[in-house]
């Protein structure tokens, strides 16, 4: 069974565009958009687990240059 969650982001001004053009090219993403709100953009990540989610979360979205923080959101 597979797991899936929705990351919302925050980035730096400008970089939204660039931010949400990366996201869409990893592996685990199988969506971004650019939103508005409190957040800038919205993922959706699917991955064999919830630890491997959480992985992706922290080793990629969140090392991204321009991400300012993030709020993972895990589906049941």
């Amino acid at each position: 069974m597979s797991a899936k969650a929705f990351v919302l982001v925050n980035v730096e001004p400008g970089v939204v565009s660039e931010i949400v053009t990366r996201l869409r090219e990893a592996r685990h993403v199988k969506s971004a958009y650019t939103i508005t709100g409190p957040y800038d953009a919205i993922a959706e990540v699917e991955a064999e687990d919830y630890a491997l989610i959480a992985e992706i979360v922290e080793e990629e979205v969140r090392k991204m240059e321009g991400v300012v923080k993030t709020m993972t959101l895990v589906v049941f």
